[in-house]
């Protein structure tokens, strides 16, 4: 038998003025989502600034603290634990996680802007969970576990797409800006839109090529003429910097990101891994795991989040000032 996810607690909180949490090492998972004003959550060492629309995801095993100024400001709070039917069901742990169980879903960034509309739809499905929990209606744990999976997933769903509904990844928003109007811009957003959806597979680039209506070769002209560089380097560093963000959440082994990004072995993709990034895939989810940040990649950067190096002096005051009702 399979382990339901429940909801240790939602509720929602104003705070009026100065407010912070005292750091400490979290070992469930809690998500904050800001309704209102400003505030910050330091996670590992980094110092993630956040307004109305924005996501804080705290994973197991984080070192957590936050504060806000004297303005104030409002958010939803909720944590949640899987919870096992059977104890061999758990298998190997870590704070009673399963490891080997965690879903592709929870790799995710530490802060994540979705938007106030966003927000509003997120904080209604963690209400009903709420409410089916309070109520203990029959089969209120199966709801409570498929009520977080939605929220997880459309958490998962915003990091690398714009929003439910919409089929177009992130990245490749991203990148449509400096392209032409006209067949080869078009041809270069549906290459990416491919590529994006099928990391996980091994394609050739001929399956690319047909989703543009171009012959390979023309295809490698127009990735030449208008990125600067192959259709198949563009697709190892896509499918690197996808890895990127897998590892440094700390929750997938090497060989499990090698597969959710295409690759059968894992001695080759560490070898395209360390060929990118200038380190073995080990090593920078060993420094993610101690420092809370990647090592300098020397390929391609990883998306900025607007985050900052906590200072010393002020990590120790953070310890040192306790507050009650934190996220």
């Amino acid at each position: 038998m399979g382990w339901l996810w429940k909801l240790l607690g939602y509720w929602e909180v104003s705070v009026d003025g100065h407010w912070m949490i005292p750091l400490e090492r979290v070992a469930d998972c809690r998500v904050g989502l800001i309704l209102k004003g400003q505030a910050s959550w330091i996670l590992n060492g980094i110092e993630y600034p956040v307004e109305a629309g924005d996501v804080v995801i705290v994973l197991p095993g984080t070192e957590r603290a936050a504060w806000c100024g004297a303005e104030g400001f409002t958010h939803a709070a909720a944590r949640f634990a899987p919870r096992y039917p059977e104890p061999s069901s758990a298998g190997p742990s870590c704070e009673g996680w399963a490891v080997h169980a965690w879903p592709l879903w929870l790799a995710l960034p530490a802060k994540l802007t979705v938007g106030t509309a966003e927000v509003e739809a997120l904080t209604a499905i963690l209400r009903q969970a709420q409410a089916e929990q309070e109520l203990g209606l029959p089969c209120h744990e199966e709801l409570v576990d498929t009520l977080v999976r939605q929220f997880f997933i459309r958490l998962y769903r915003l990091a690398h797409w714009l929003a439910p509904g919409q089929d177009t990844p992130r990245d490749v928003q991203d990148l449509r800006a400096p392209f032409p109007a006209g067949p080869h811009g078009l041809a270069l957003s549906k290459a990416m839109e491919f590529i994006y959806r099928h990391l996980a597979e091994n394609f050739s680039l001929a399956e690319v090529a047909a989703t543009c209506g171009y012959s390979e070769a023309h295809l490698r002209r127009i990735f030449h003429h208008y990125l600067g560089l192959s259709p198949s380097r563009y697709i190892l560093y896509a499918r690197m910097r996808r890895a990127a963000d897998l590892l440094r959440t700390g929750l997938f082994s090497v060989s499990e990101t090698a597969r959710a990004v295409g690759f059968d072995d894992p001695f080759h993709f560490s070898r395209r891994f360390k060929e990118i990034y200038g380190v073995a895939p080990s090593a920078w989810r060993g420094g993610m795991r101690r420092t809370g940040r990647p090592r300098q990649p020397t390929g391609p950067a990883l998306p900025q989040d607007g985050s900052h190096r906590v200072t010393a002096q002020y990590r120790a005051e953070l310890i040192e000032s306790p507050i009650d009702g934190a996220l």
